[in-house]
């Protein structure tokens, strides 16, 4: 039996309370508690899921369990205006929805705009998955929180280890620049189309010939129109992507990314999709007004159809471009008040193109009602449909 003596036993327990001091230290400077820059809102600390191979599914995560990766889902559609702040004590790998979006490093804290999540993977949710390759993963923190007005120009990501998720962070320069480059040459088409096919186009942006529906000389789909109905596409391919800009937080890559040569290909092919679309309109009234026989109407409606839309987009672009360069008119409620406006425009369109055929004898003792609701109520609220899920 060995018998230790009061000296020896004082030293191992100095020791011993030495080490135990040296590991608590190494812990907390390890796992140091990181709390985002503004006010939580949500703490996802007992949100952890981890996937079960017995049950083949996603299960709670209790502490304690061994596994190299460990889920978060995040509901980004009822946080919107707030941001995400992650943070890692490990390197890991960072997926969302099953797509790998970059790394964490150890110790790194992330913040990002919820909006932009959103805009990204197009879903109302976020399914997060942090994935340690070398072994067993340590429990991340994440918080929903509000961003205060202060905090909003301050660098919160390392900028060498961030992914690029938190776009709303970027002041938009290149975008106000290509805005403004657009803009020039739009004024240009218009000025070509002004000196060249005058008549045409006071058929199309005058009010009162448009009012008045007298000497119109759209007759046929010509070289002309087609031109002129190329030059509109033009014009709402811009509106769209100010309204992108102005009313989702800047925070769509898909739709608004910062390289000028990206801007450039995307306006063009909002373009063509708007040509066609309108094309598409054409067709479907010359389509329906042949099987009611008043095809000799075509142009008539097509025309107030038509110059309806140029009269009010163009009035519309030109009040978005404005607010796009006048920051303090930027404001979260003038989206509203934007698609306000175009629901009332649409529907006061469909009342004057009742109007206006109702007068014509061809369409006296037809089915008007039927012919309005084909060619003008469907393709609204189909369209009105699709911007209401865009901007959630």
């Amino acid at each position: 039996m060995i018998l230790l003596k009061p000296t020896h036993i004082a030293r191992l327990s100095q020791r011993w309370l030495t080490l135990l001091l040296i590991v608590i230290s190494t812990t907390v400077i390890a796992h140091p508690p990181k709390k985002p820059s503004g006010k939580i809102i949500y703490d996802f600390s007992d949100d952890w899921q981890v996937y079960s191979t017995q049950y083949q599914t996603y299960i709670p995560y209790l502490t304690g369990d061994a596994s190299n990766s460990i889920n978060l889902m995040v509901p980004v559609s009822e946080y919107k205006g707030y941001h995400l702040s992650l943070y890692v004590s490990q390197k890991v790998y960072l997926y969302i929805n099953a797509h790998l979006w970059g790394t964490l490093g150890a110790g790194q804290q992330a913040e990002y705009n919820l909006d932009s999540l959103q805009n990204i993977v197009k879903s109302k949710q976020c399914f997060l998955t942090f994935y340690n390759p070398e072994g067993q993963i340590l429990l991340p923190e994440a918080y929903i929180f509000l961003k205060l007005p202060e905090q909003q120009q301050s660098a919160v990501v390392d900028k060498e280890k961030t992914i690029p998720l938190n776009m709303a962070q970027r002041e938009g320069i290149e975008f106000r620049d290509f805005a403004i480059i657009v803009a020039i040459v739009l004024l240009g088409i218009f000025a070509f189309l002004w000196n060249v096919h005058p008549k045409a186009f006071m058929e199309y942006y005058h009010l009162l010939n448009f009012l008045s529906g007298k000497n119109i000389s759209l007759k046929s789909l010509s070289r002309i129109q087609l031109l002129f109905i190329l030059n509109h596409s033009f014009l709402m391919a811009f509106a769209w992507m100010l309204w992108q800009k102005l009313f989702r937080i800047d925070s769509n890559p898909l739709l608004l990314s910062w390289n000028f040569s990206v801007l450039l290909q995307n306006i063009f092919s909002f373009t063509g999709v708007f040509f066609l679309l309108i094309l598409g309109k054409y067709l479907s009234i010359y389509i329906l007004a042949s099987l009611l026989r008043t095809e000799k109407y075509i142009y008539q409606h097509f025309y107030i159809h038509l110059a309806a839309s140029m009269l009010f987009y163009t009035s519309l672009t030109i009040c978005l471009f404005i607010t796009e360069l006048w920051q303090p008119f930027r404001q979260q409620g003038i989206s509203s008040f934007f698609f306000g406006l175009l629901i009332l425009f649409h529907v006061g369109r469909i009342g004057w193109v009742a109007f206006n055929l109702n007068k014509l004898q061809g369409f006296r003792n037809v089915y008007l009602f039927s012919y309005l609701c084909a060619t003008e109520l469907l393709p609204a609220l189909l369209g009105f449909r699709f911007l209401s899920e865009a901007l959630v």
